[in-house]
């Protein structure tokens, strides 16, 4: 499976991306396999792989704001920025950007895409204005 059952392609992320942000790895069968992060917001899909296995919101430890709808939720798993932050009076995207051109982030193991969070913090914002 090259899409996600939404229909989007995805990102790569590594094996160990995915035992980090499973909740009960161990009783998953991920070995061996290579998985695809969906960041298409709405769709439960977090990660897939090209056998059929999938992981949906439920089965992380904690999904991205994008995904499961709740402005409770963290957009920004560094420093612990929800959805309703970025929507408040006072801002953290100026902070989080300052922190992430200091190299001060750890996207790559925390944030469940493995990418940096400012893309969507930015895409969250315009959806929710």
């Amino acid at each position: 499976m090259d899409d996600c059952t939404c229909g989007v392609k995805g990102t790569p992320v590594t094996i160990n991306l995915v035992r980090h942000h499973l909740t009960a790895a161990w009783q998953h069968s991920v070995e061996g396999k290579s998985f695809t992060f969906c960041e298409e917001p709405g769709c439960p899909v977090v990660y897939f792989a090209g056998d059929g296995t999938t992981f949906d919101v439920a089965a992380v430890r904690a999904a991205p704001a994008y995904k499961s709808g709740d402005k409770a939720d963290r957009l920004c798993f560094c420093f612990d920025v929800t959805g309703q932050d970025v929507l408040g009076d006072s801002d953290p995207t100026p902070y989080v950007r300052e922190r992430v051109r200091q190299g001060e982030c750890a996207c790559d193991v925390l944030n469940p895409s493995g990418m940096c969070c400012l893309g969507s913090i930015g895409r969250w914002v315009k959806a929710h204005n």
